[in-house]
């Protein structure tokens, strides 16, 4: 083996520590997209799909997804609550490439987002109508064998069940917990 072969071999060798760096950096980048937090930036609510920013690019602008849904339950029980501009979510990539295969999960209270109750014990859904003094919130409080909580509801709503099936609402009238 002369001094040629010697420094292919070398040559080799330092392609292959290149391409062992170049896939170490692809993993890591996609690890890195499998779950990352991101801001709701547009919401198509007929195509039910949105964007969110995830990163920004080297200008300080925001790096967007595509549409991509939001994660809903949407079999026999159907939840059609979509997410609002500016909310904070988590970006789910189960491949680690960030593209129209991904989608959301709600991401919690931010500063902009802030809770809206503070009991232990109780769970509240506030739901922003729209309207000059749209807000409409149900709180749900743990009843004990003996009594059961109510809480007025405006609400145009039909009917809304327990999760025995019980219907626990009629338009116009209280939620029974």
């Amino acid at each position: 083996m002369d001094a040629r072969d010697h420094l292919r071999l070398l040559e080799d060798l330092i392609d292959r520590v290149i391409t062992v760096q170049q896939e170490q950096a692809n993993l890591n980048r996609r690890v890195s997209n499998i779950i990352r937090p991101a801001r709701v930036t547009k919401v198509d609510a007929d195509k039910y799909t949105h964007r969110v920013a995830y990163t920004v690019d080297e200008n300080g602008q925001d790096v967007e997804t595509t549409d991509i849904k939001w994660a809903a339950r949407a079999g026999k029980i159907k939840d059609w609550s979509p997410p609002t501009v500016g909310e904070q979510v988590f970006l789910i990539s189960p491949s680690g490439d960030i593209n129209e295969n991904s989608f959301t999960m709600a991401g919690g209270f931010t500063d902009t987002f802030k809770p809206n109750h503070d009991k232990e014990g109780e769970q509240k859904m506030t739901v922003d109508t729209g309207q000059q003094g749209g807000k409409q919130s149900i709180v749900l409080t743990k009843a004990d064998s003996q009594t059961t909580s109510t809480q007025t509801l405006n609400s145009n709503a039909e009917t809304m069940n327990d999760t025995a099936g019980r219907i626990n609402h009629l338009k116009g009238g209280e939620v029974a917990v």
